[in-house]
């Protein structure tokens, strides 16, 4: 193992001057992967962001999946026990999408660069990164009480089933996350060098896994939650290996030989800055879940539980639908990264506008499908009647300004690809941290329930203002040391 502390040993170099384009491209045609720093942007736009989309939206069904089956075939006690974990978990995606986007980002400079040591270097050492967090969170999980993290009603009579079903699903799902750690380094790895045949292949296969253990594991073998957390995990086993095999037919830049331990703390160090945004977001995302929960039984709703997974599909139908926002954000910043580091700041900026339009349109089309067909979606997903006239009234407040969100989730990663990490951290945190969670404890208990949700679309339209000044000033920055 290779270990250097200092600022300086190892860093990874940022390139200075411009390439030659053609250059570039024929240098990277070696390596079977696709070359961004060349050629019309809206087409390579669309090669890297619809097969993400598609990737992103059967990865996607992991979640819904899960919901389908443990609400029809177990029932609501279940999915309100699985709904409660469900922050905890995100907590644990958090760090996972921290790592590889950080990883990520930075191999993409690299690749548009044409550095491959340095490509070697980032990947090595965010395996070292990996092993070392999937221990800590597996000891950590071990030695906490975790009970205390999940919201119940004690008034309820179904409290201590949701707790037991909330318990069995977190363990099964805390003692393989080695694999979503792994799936997520190879994953964005394989989005860094644009291959996306094989980005697509690891998720289809892990999807498709997911789907048929599902069924055997809740439906034939009646195994309750914990089969739908196994389902998962196996799920996500069968992602790395086809991963691992993709990366070992390969030829370059990354050979299976190259890998090993190797660990430098700068390395380590600017992966977690660079993916900082990304954790910020979905660990932000868990404490708003986890705030809006714990409101929920403070406010003494009636039938907490039902309301608990009525937010619980809400949010998972959410994230579904916003996977496609996430792969345009990360086509975008794939090719603004690799433009970056060949010092390409025109078609960088071009980027950055044909991002943000794909995001304000796509969320638009999505906003008047929700709106208009909740009960269609939520029917289809065999929600049960209660849950699902819950969820239908949270729909239609949480999502009404969702368009204007494409504007900050595309900045902060035009603002990770070209290195300007503290900024995106800062409009990461305040979107989160200043705005949508102070609202959601603002809310006084005396109101209706219904009230939490006017805490998005405020936070949404702010936060968008914001991104529209600070990506105006950094391109006027950047016009500025053209000229």
């Amino acid at each position: 193992m290779k270990l250097e502390s200092s600022s300086k040993a190892g860093a990874i170099p940022v390139p200075q001057s411009p390439r030659a384009p053609k250059q570039q491209a024929k240098k990277h045609q070696q390596t079977k992967s696709v070359c961004l720093v060349s050629g019309d942007l809206k087409t390579l736009f669309i090669k890297l962001s619809v097969p993400m989309m598609i990737g992103m939206l059967l990865n996607g069904l992991y979640s819904l999946v899960d919901a389908y089956f443990i609400s029809s075939f177990i029932g609501d006690a279940a999915f309100a026990g699985v709904s409660s974990i469900f922050p905890l978990q995100m907590a644990l995606i958090a760090i996972a999408i921290c790592i590889g986007n950080g990883s990520s980002v930075l191999i993409s400079n690299q690749f548009g660069a044409n550095n491959l040591a340095a490509i070697k270097r980032i990947f090595n050492n965010t395996l070292v990164l990996i092993l070392s967090i999937s221990l800590l969170v597996l000891i950590a999980s071990f030695n906490l009480s975790i009970e205390s993290f999940i919201p119940v009603s004690s008034s309820n009579p179904d409290s201590d089933a949701t707790l037991v079903h909330a318990m069995d699903y977190f363990f099964i799902i805390v003692s393989g996350y080695i694999f979503l750690l792994l799936l997520s380094l190879l994953s964005d790895y394989l989005r860094a060098i644009s291959n996306m045949k094989g980005l697509l292949l690891i998720i289809l296969m892990g999807a498709l896994s997911n789907v048929v253990l599902d069924y055997l594991l809740i439906v034939v073998f009646n195994l309750g939650t914990s089969g739908a957390a196994l389902a998962t995990v196996i799920a996500q086993l069968s992602g790395v290996i086809t991963g691992v095999l993709i990366v070992a037919k390969s030829s370059a830049p990354l050979r299976l030989s190259k890998i090993g331990i190797e660990l430098n703390l700068t390395i380590v160090k600017e992966i977690l800055v660079t993916g900082s945004p990304a954790l910020i977001t979905t660990l932000g995302a868990a404490m708003v879940m986890a705030t809006v929960n714990m409101n929920i039984i403070n406010y003494n709703s009636i039938n907490p539980e039902v309301w608990i997974g009525a937010y619980g599909i809400t949010v998972r139908i959410n994230i579904l639908l916003l996977l496609p926002l996430m792969a345009i954000s990360n086509a975008s910043q794939t090719i603004i990264a690799q433009n970056f580091g060949a010092n390409n700041i025109e078609r960088v900026q071009s980027c950055l506008r044909i991002g943000i339009t794909t995001a304000i349109t796509y969320l638009f089309f999505i906003t008047l499908i929700l709106i208009l067909f909740s009960a269609n979606i939520l029917d289809t997903l065999g929600i049960g009647e209660n849950q699902a006239k819950y969820a239908e009234k949270i729909f239609a407040i949480m999502f009404i300004l969702l368009p204007v969100s494409g504007v900050t989730t595309v900045g902060i990663a035009y603002l990770q690809a070209v290195k300007k990490a503290p900024l995106a951290i800062a409009l990461t945190f305040s979107q989160i941290y200043l705005l949508l969670i102070p609202l959601l404890l603002l809310i006084p208990p005396s109101l209706d329930v219904n009230q939490i949700w006017y805490a998005y679309p405020a936070t949404q339209i702010v936060m968008a203002s914001v991104s529209i000044l600070i990506l105006w000033n950094q391109n006027n920055n950047f016009r500025q040391l053209r000229t």
